[in-house]
């Protein structure tokens, strides 16, 4: 997302981001390495009148931001691409979980959420950076997909059935579809904390919250139902 800036503006800002963090870190640590000191001298040329050994410290200032936002620029792509082959492995194992719902399937599908979950916040940092140079408009976009991928707090109950309340939420709702568009159109439609989308939302439902403290809820409640309970059927409700 970094690169629809022009990459000219971006490195100027990142750049200055950059030199902002160097001179702290020189501050704070005696240890830094020679790049680091290079950059926290690059306060001081700017503020005195240009002279040949100010224009070589500038160059070599400026080769090593380049070096650093490339660096950063790479390390953000093979983070995002962790994060995007993660996803694709949690699907896969979705896809096999609910072909055949038992014990073992959902532990790897629990396991499979932890990683493709861990590997999101592991790139927290770059959305923080992000949120730093790109502009208004398009820190709102990320702000709002932020909020469909990542959102916490939930509200359970939303979702479904908690603890006394066994019929609530929207998986229980006979009269929600539970189609792809309509749960979109159900994220925070009342509240933001009423989240159908989502990191967190697809853990309440991995582990739920079970009725025997300290068992998450069974594989057997993904089981498929190929026909209506007694009570759905005297209020006249059909499967499809």
């Amino acid at each position: 997302m970094l690169l629809q800036l022009t990459l000219p503006a971006f490195v100027q800002k990142f750049s200055n981001f950059l030199l902002g963090c160097a001179i702290v870190l020189s501050a704070c640590s005696p240890e830094l390495d020679s790049e680091s000191s290079i950059l926290a001298t690059r306060s001081e040329t700017l503020t005195n009148e240009p002279t040949n050994s100010s224009v070589d410290s500038n160059s070599e200032t400026t080769d090593i931001t380049w070096d650093l936002v490339y660096g950063y620029l790479e390390l953000i792509d093979a983070d995002n691409q962790a994060i995007l082959a993660n996803l694709q492995s949690f699907q896969e194992t979705l896809n096999e979980f609910i072909t055949q719902s038992n014990e073992t399937k959902l532990q790897a599908l629990r396991s499979s959420w932890l990683v493709a979950h861990t590997s999101y916040e592991l790139a927290n940092l770059h959305r923080h950076f992000s949120a730093a140079v790109v502009s208004e408009e398009f820190n709102l976009e990320l702000l709002q997909l932020q909020y469909q991928i990542n959102h916490w707090p939930i509200l359970p109950g939303y979702i479904d059935y908690v603890d006394d309340y066994p019929d609530s939420g929207i998986v229980n709702d006979m009269t929600v579809s539970l189609g792809s568009d309509n749960i979109r159109q159900q994220h925070g439609v009342f509240d933001l904390s009423e989240s159908t989308l989502g990191f967190h939302v697809l853990e309440f439902l991995l582990w739920g919250e079970s009725t025997i403290d300290g068992v998450a809820r069974p594989a057997t409640e993904f089981a498929e139902i190929s026909q209506l309970s007694e009570a759905p059927l005297e209020a006249s409700f059909k499967l499809e």
